[in-house]
């Protein structure tokens, strides 16, 4: 057997065009609907602050003027004889590996070597992995891609499926996982096994969701998940119904005035928490009972997946880093989102991993004027949702996807 296996790159849909009955083979699809997603927007006070400052967008097909996307597609593939290679769940198919199971890696962070238009892994200790196994596997460092790109596929996968398979992979450092695929409820005949970065295996069978949303454009199935965790956690007794997220525990994008933010929102009512001092069951709860929540951009804004429709959100981002996950996923969700433009200190950062250590400041009078205007008095219960939205909801939590051999 050769020491090393090379990969060439292909993309999901290149590979498995191919019709061959050798290793990777397409056994079979369930595919589900692409729809194209409004996206509300935003505020008249949010698009003058754009008109009058300069800022950066990273992704030119998320942007503060558009009015709607197509949803990834979405469904989930059964191979034979596929290769799984580490924490992020590389998918190796015949001589090609899936150029999207390798978004969000680094060589050295997910043990393979670069050569061109390929990837080599060591193949001097595959494992074998028997019977069919689901992946779940992801780039899972922190909390919004451990959920998002991660257990949130499940979303995808049927509980007939779920019932044929032998076990789940999970990346051994998945942020938030455990305690989410609890509250799933998953069978508890279904092993979860944790994959590290060095292990690579050859999978019997493999059942491979695909990602909820590429790159942030979000499938509206992805709702399922979140309600299926909604109905499974205890209500409790009420929460607050003004919330500010205080990220200062945080070293990343730093807002410097963010005391004085705090201030402002606790004179109006606002509880602050510290979404890294409570527990998962209790961050569900703060989003599924708040109806306005304020934060600055940050990984515990995927919490608004628990959020009810109709809820207020206000996000505060830097002018250097416009990053519209958030608003999309708010879009999906049927929330009110409106945004907050803040200055990142001179001189902007290059767009690199060492850029989250930019500073910021925002306007304080600009965030307590943004929620007045969106909550003038205490929030009331959100507003019922059209009869073509809830139907939509509907057909998307509901419908069983579509097979194809």
């Amino acid at each position: 057997m050769p020491e090393t296996l090379t990969l060439r790159f292909r993309g999901l849909h290149e590979a498995i065009a191919d019709p061959r009955e050798g290793p990777g083979a397409l056994v079979h699809t369930h595919a589900w609907p692409r729809p194209t997603v409004a996206v509300p927007p935003l505020g008249e006070a949010a698009r003058a602050a754009f008109a009058e400052m300069e800022s950066r967008e990273p992704l030119p097909h998320v942007h503060r003027d558009e009015t709607g996307y197509a949803a990834y597609p979405a469904g989930v593939y059964t191979f034979r004889d596929a290769i799984v290679h580490g924490r992020a769940g590389l998918l190796g198919l015949g001589d090609v590996v899936v150029g999207e199971t390798t978004w969000h890696t680094t060589p050295e962070s997910h043990r393979y070597a670069r050569d061109g238009d390929a990837i080599v892994l060591d193949a001097s200790a595959i494992l074998p992995l028997p019977g069919r196994s689901l992946s779940l596997l992801a780039a899972a460092d922190n909390y919004y891609h451990a959920v998002i790109d991660g257990i949130a596929r499940l979303a995808l996968v049927t509980d007939e499926m779920l019932a044929s398979v032998d076990r789940i992979l999970l990346p051994d450092r998945g942020t938030g996982q455990a305690e989410l695929i609890r509250l799933y409820g998953l069978p508890l005949s279904i092993p979860v096994q944790h994959v590290a970065g060095h292990e690579t295996f050859a999978a019997e069978e493999l059942v491979f969701p695909t990602s909820l949303h590429g790159v942030f454009d979000y499938h509206p199935r992805m709702n399922a998940f979140f309600d299926r965790i909604l109905a499974n956690t205890p209500a409790g007794a009420p929460g607050r119904e003004r919330v500010y997220v205080d990220r200062r525990g945080s070293p990343l994008r730093i807002l410097r005035n963010e005391g004085e933010v705090v201030a402002a929102l606790r004179d109006l009512g606002f509880a602050i928490v510290r979404l890294e001092d409570l527990s998962q069951e209790e961050q569900i709860a703060t989003f599924r009972d708040a109806r306005v929540i304020v934060s600055p951009h940050g990984a515990g804004l995927t919490n608004l997946g628990f959020s009810a429709p109709g809820t207020i959100v206000v996000e505060l981002m830097m002018d250097a880093y416009l990053n519209w996950c958030y608003r999309r996923q708010a879009a999906i969700r049927g929330l009110r989102y409106e945004c907050v433009l803040g200055r990142a200190v001179r001189p902007w950062r290059p767009i690199d991993p060492a850029f989250h250590a930019q500073q910021w400041d925002v306007s304080v009078a600009d965030v307590v004027e943004t929620v007045k205007a969106l909550a003038p008095s205490r929030p009331q219960d959100p507003p019922v949702r059209s009869g073509l939205l809830a139907a939509l909801r509907t057909v998307f939590s509901s419908a069983g996807p579509g097979r194809r051999a």
